[in-house]
């Protein structure tokens, strides 16, 4: 069993960073919680699932933030928590195929990342 099984299900995929066909960072939210699967990082404590945490106060948006190149900012309150390398790309309106390459991230990594582990073992 992995690390929330329960939360990190395919009826959760909200979106992805990245390049979809490059091991994309996914996204992920349930009614309370919120979360992601690095697949690709130069920081190998950041590859695998994100502790889990509660959707309350928690908003993300795509934004330039004045510079040229578009992210995705993540925030608890007005506390930036996570700046993304990539904009998010939704699954709204996503062909089935590129809706299941993304699933894949969620049987490749089934472990928290392992900056996490003696928090959440």
């Amino acid at each position: 069993m992995g690390y929330r099984d329960d939360f990190y299900v395919v009826d959760n995929v909200v979106g992805y960073t990245g390049k979809i066909q490059e091991s994309p960072t996914v996204y992920f939210e349930s009614e309370s919680e919120v979360g992601h699967i690095t697949q690709v990082h130069d920081i190998k404590s950041n590859i695998g699932r994100e502790a889990v945490f509660s959707r309350e106060g928690y908003s993300a948006t795509n934004t330039d933030e004045g510079g040229e190149k578009v992210r995705l900012l993540e925030f608890e309150g007005t506390d930036l928590v996570h700046e993304s390398r990539n904009a998010m790309v939704s699954v709204e309106g996503m062909s089935s195929n590129d809706q299941a390459v993304l699933a894949q991230s969620i049987w490749k990594f089934q472990e928290v990342k392992s900056r996490y582990l003696k928090k959440h073992k």
